[in-house]
């Protein structure tokens, strides 16, 4: 793909000046220069090359399930709207496979209700348990008191008038003894303290048999009343012991409850998901069928692509930028395309792709840019507005334009070029038109469809000037670093300096030095030489001046 930078420029104010010089002694020096009077214009600088059209948004539609294809409706080259119906598949397996899934939701429902059954289980058993510890609590504490009152009881009342009983024994006993060990064994004496002795022995052995009895009988219901107590304690910590296992219980049932509420949204999801698929291929949005991949009868894997469908206004274009271009083109950049079978159309475009690597053909460096071309319907749409003030009397019958004034100030917007191709007004229901000296000329496109593979050549714009001075660069040379022209003023040439702005192969922007109206010399072999239909409008066509979307 070849490619050519090229410039436009245009005049809005009145046609450009190329006139000889009117005296006729100086007829010799008309064939040697040529004057040209400084005007206001708009510049612009762009980045051409040759491409062809691609369809920019293809999409592949498959079936969603296997199956068998029943029918399929459309062939290539079909023009569909968005929601038909293009092919389809037997329904039988698709609603046998449904009702699996319906029943899978079921059952675990069924399962989910059992589980949500088996918390509420453990719920009340973990309620019961709970009353089992207060219960137990309040045992422990009954127990507890009836130790505490039995110690209580023996310690301090019983035990010690019957400790004090035998303590007074034993003294009477001791008494005895020592009254009998006074007397001599036979005497009167001696009997009467013996049997004291004896009455003594009798009275101890009594009042310590009663000690010894209160105090079995003390640890005896000290140690009933103490087992009471460990038991309520046991019975207590076994309650609790059976709360926490009842809580566990619960939790074990919410994970299966989880766990089966899971399985439900599983298998409704699977459910819900079968029955958003289609058993048909239905068209996402209006567009054409470039490609049909299957037929009536064959059986298909879930994923094989049916058909193929593409926007028929979505089209992109490729061109190779060289090396030193390059540089000036970014993404997002204004371009135009023009498509070669249809002259007069220029359809606005943007950059949407700069490729990072280089590719190398014959030792030339280019870089492969894209362009996203505007559709015809957009283009029409858009500039429905700035015709909607031509009457029908100035539009004629649909004809390719013939050239027209691109001088004639007609433009899209203000300070806007109308270039050579057409005035940048588009009727939405023919296509183009050119404004002419009181006359509209009509280009038709009411018929036309972009198609892919058209040649076009895409300008992407690299500088735009707008009401700047112009003037030939045949007028202009080199001295230095200084830009001169000759400036002709009542008959006298002096040469001046002038300052520059951007410039192309024919026209440079002056910024300083010349005014609106100076008149300069262009050597005759340097000036814009016009055509002969051209010269019939009395100005200059400059190749691809202006544009739709410029």
């Amino acid at each position: 793909m070849g490619f050519l930078k090229t410039t436009m420029v245009s005049f809005i104010l009145g046609g450009l000046i190329i006139a000889a010089s009117s005296c006729t002694s100086a007829s010799k020096a008309v064939t040697q220069n040529q004057t040209v009077a400084v005007q206001r214009g708009n510049l612009t600088i762009d980045i051409t090359g040759a491409g062809n059209l691609v369809l920019s948004q293809k999409e592949d539609l498959a079936f969603e399930i296997a199956g068998t294809v029943t029918e399929v409706m459309v062939t290539e080259g079909d023009t569909v709207e968005k929601g038909q119906v293009l092919a389809k598949l037997d329904t039988s397996d698709w609603e046998t496979q449904l009702s699996t899934l319906e029943d899978k939701v079921t059952a675990a429902e069924r399962q989910l209700t059992a589980k949500e059954r088996a918390v509420t289980t453990a719920e009340r058993q973990l309620t019961a348990k709970e009353r089992d510890v207060v219960q137990a609590a309040i045992n422990l504490k009954d127990a507890q008191t009836v130790l505490d009152r039995t110690q209580v009881t023996y310690t301090v009342a019983e035990y010690t008038a019957a400790q004090a009983a035998v303590d007074a024994a034993r003294t009477e006993l001791e008494t005895a003894q020592q009254k009998l060990s006074r007397y001599e064994p036979g005497t009167d004496a001696y009997w009467i303290y013996l049997d004291l002795q004896t009455s003594a022995k009798s009275k101890l052995k009594t009042t310590q048999a009663k000690l010894d009895d209160m105090l079995s009988g003390f640890k005896d219901e000290l140690a009933k009343n103490q087992r009471l107590v460990d038991t309520a304690q046991w019975n207590l910590e076994s309650a609790q012991i059976a709360v926490a296992d009842a809580q566990l219980g619960i939790e074990d049932a919410q994970i299966a409850v989880a766990d089966t509420q899971k399985a439900r949204d599983d298998a409704q999801k699977a459910l819900d998901e079968a029955k958003s698929k289609h058993t048909a291929i239905i068209a996402p949005s209006a567009g054409f069928i470039t490609k049909v991949n299957v037929l009536g009868g064959t059986e298909v894997t879930k994923g094989t692509v049916a058909v193929t469908l593409a926007d028929p206004a979505k089209f992109e274009a490729d061109i190779l930028v060289n090396e030193t271009d390059i540089l000036q083109t970014k993404l997002g950049g204004n371009a135009s395309v023009q498509v070669e079978a249809m002259p007069g159309l220029n359809l606005p475009a943007k950059v949407t792709q700069i490729a990072p690597t280089a590719t190398i053909q014959s030792g030339v460096v280019n870089y492969k840019v894209k362009v996203a071309v505007a559709s015809l319907q957009s283009v029409m749409q858009a500039r429905q507005q700035a015709i909607g003030n031509l009457s029908a009397d100035n539009i004629t019958s649909p004809r390719q334009p013939t050239g027209g004034n691109p001088f004639s100030g007609n433009t899209t917007s203000p300070g806007r070029p109308t270039g050579g191709n057409s005035s940048g007004i588009v009727n939405p229901r023919t296509g183009g038109l050119r404004a002419t000296q009181g006359q509209t000329q009509v280009v038709a496109f009411s018929d036309v469809q972009l198609r892919e593979g058209q040649t076009v050549t895409v300008s992407i714009l690299v500088a735009e000037r707008s009401n700047v001075l112009l003037v030939p660069n045949g007028a202009i040379t080199r001295q230095g670093e200084q830009s001169m022209v000759k400036v002709m003023k009542d008959g006298v040439i002096t040469e001046r300096s002038i300052t520059v702005g951007i410039s192309n192969w024919q026209y440079t922007e002056v910024t300083n030095g010349l005014t609106e109206g100076e008149t300069v010399l262009v050597p005759q072999n340097t000036a814009p030489k016009p055509t002969t239909s051209q010269q019939n409008q009395g100005g200059i066509r400059l190749p691809g001046a202006g544009g739709f979307g410029r």
